[in-house]
């Protein structure tokens, strides 16, 4: 009667409101077959193509939680290793430059073509880079295999010798990184065994003033624990 016609509609309009049909439901449940079979035969690749996906998202940090999980190390940006986006290297998960924020693209596709770098001499001596992203990517991190002093990177006062190496012997003249050329007088550079660097956790710090979401495994920790308690 129309009594249950009604009630019938009634629960269709209900269903509709969370449900899906069975063309959906088979579609989604492909999708996370292929998934699942990914994850448990090309582990690192299918967390890779996730990162990509997603980085940069509020994902990101559970992504690097469940790689970590997995047992894979996770890297920051490298300026030797790092490209745009997340890359495998080394048999590590590598942050991509373009993570790191106000550094240009055009910046990054300059790093990227000049890899590797000897030393930070080397690298400011063919890398044409604004201040702030040249301090960006010392806070990340991205300089470590460069210089392992990043306090030395952030105190040069904007001046560093456009390569160590190449200066010795040519005069009294060095070039100002962040002067679009401009020769300056020189400038005596502290070195790097002269100063205490960051402590680790000031360094954590540093690190999360210029990557949106949290790569340091005493970071991710800490967020575990408030999960957990949540």
């Amino acid at each position: 009667g129309p009594d249950l016609a009604k009630e019938i509609f009634d629960q269709l309009i209900f269903f509709g409101s969370y449900g899906f049909n069975k063309a959906h439901a088979a579609e989604y449940a492909i999708i996370a077959y292929r998934c699942m079979w990914m994850k448990r035969y090309y582990p690192k690749e299918f967390m890779l193509a996730i990162l990509r996906h997603e980085g940069g998202s509020s994902k990101t940090a559970s992504y690097i939680r469940e790689c970590k999980r997995i047992g894979f190390e996770v890297e920051k940006p490298c300026a030797n290793n790092s490209k745009l986006n997340w890359v495998i290297s080394n048999g590590k998960l590598c942050m991509g430059l373009g993570d790191v924020a106000n550094v240009k693209d055009k910046t990054i596709k300059q790093i990227i073509d000049g890899q590797p770098y000897v030393d930070i001499y080397d690298f400011v001596s063919r890398v044409k880079i604004g201040e702030k992203e040249f301090h960006n990517l010392a806070k990340a991190g991205a300089m470590r295999e460069l210089c392992q002093n990043t306090k030395w990177l952030l105190e040069t006062q904007k001046l560093v010798s456009m390569s160590a190496r190449k200066s010795l012997g040519r005069g009294q003249k060095k070039l100002d990184l962040f002067a679009d050329g401009e020769i300056v007088e020189d400038c005596a550079l502290k070195p790097w065994d002269g100063i205490n660097d960051f402590s680790d956790q000031e360094k954590d710090s540093l690190v999360a003033s210029v990557i949106p979401f949290p790569v340091e495994d005493t970071i991710l920790k800490k967020l575990d624990s408030v999960i957990e308690k949540n």
